[in-house]
């Protein structure tokens, strides 16, 4: 049902309940009926969009092949959008599922209105598979209700490795007025010159990371496309924020 059916319905429902219940201060039904029109107004700022989605695969050094997944979230709403770890289907050129992944990782964990996350993952796949692979992603998105940290990053340099592609080195820098003593994400989301997503760089940081203080990164991958190195990346952008769950 569409959400301007749902609100018209819901007037009507609604008017004699305001009527009947406006004499009663503090009243239950009351609070009701605002909690139900503040989640169905949020429900309709909440838009996302997969605006890129993308499937590399490649047979490795001893056989097996490898895939890497890519998909793009676009907040196209007015509200930020709290990513939790969501899930994909891969397709073959005939449409047929060949796999069907869970748990897989989202970053950033917050995305503002205008900005962009993503899905991405690394893995093989029991059998080669010949022809084209197409991914139909899952996102798992809501309303964010923790807030959306970020720590500067800077000094970066992006280097080849002899066995796993590229690596970014770089700082981050909690400017923000509280310490953080949690686990810390640097996710590195690396674009072609044509600003295509081609990959994705991560470090984990388990320091205490007080205001005002700088911290290293080396931001790694295990397997990336040969065709990812340092020289191909045209651009990137550096999420790093704190873990954070919502429930």
């Amino acid at each position: 049902m569409k959400l301007s059916t749902k609100l018209f319905q819901l007037f009507f429902i609604v008017l004699p309940l305001c009527i009947i219940t406006s004499c009663i201060p503090n009243s239950k039904v009351n609070d009701e009926i605002i909690d139900t029109l503040t989640g169905l107004e949020n429900e309709s700022n909440l838009k996302y969009e997969i605006s890129y989605k993308n499937v590399a695969s490649w047979i490795n050094s001893i056989g097996t092949m490898r895939i890497q997944v890519i998909a793009e979230i676009s907040n196209t709403g007015t509200i930020p959008i709290y990513l939790s770890t969501s899930s994909y289907d891969l397709e073959d050129s005939n449409g047929q599922i060949i796999a069907s992944k869970q748990n897989i990782s989202t970053y950033p964990s917050v995305i503002k209105p205008g900005e962009k996350g993503y899905l991405y993952d690394e893995t093989s796949l029991d059998n080669v598979v010949t022809g084209l692979i197409t991914v139909v992603p899952r996102i798992n998105a809501k309303k964010a209700t923790v807030p959306c940290i970020r720590y500067e990053a800077s000094e970066i340099t992006i280097s080849d490795t002899a066995y796993f592609g590229p690596k970014m080195v770089g700082r981050i820098t909690n400017s923000t007025n509280e310490d953080e003593d949690g686990i810390i994400y640097v996710v590195a989301i690396l674009y072609n010159n044509n600003n295509v997503p081609i990959g994705v760089l991560t470090d984990m940081l388990y320091d205490d990371f007080p205001k005002g203080t700088k911290m290293g990164f080396e931001a790694t991958t295990l397997s990336l496309p040969d065709y990812v190195t340092a020289s191909s990346i045209g651009n990137y952008t550096i999420y790093a924020y704190p873990l954070q769950y919502q429930f």
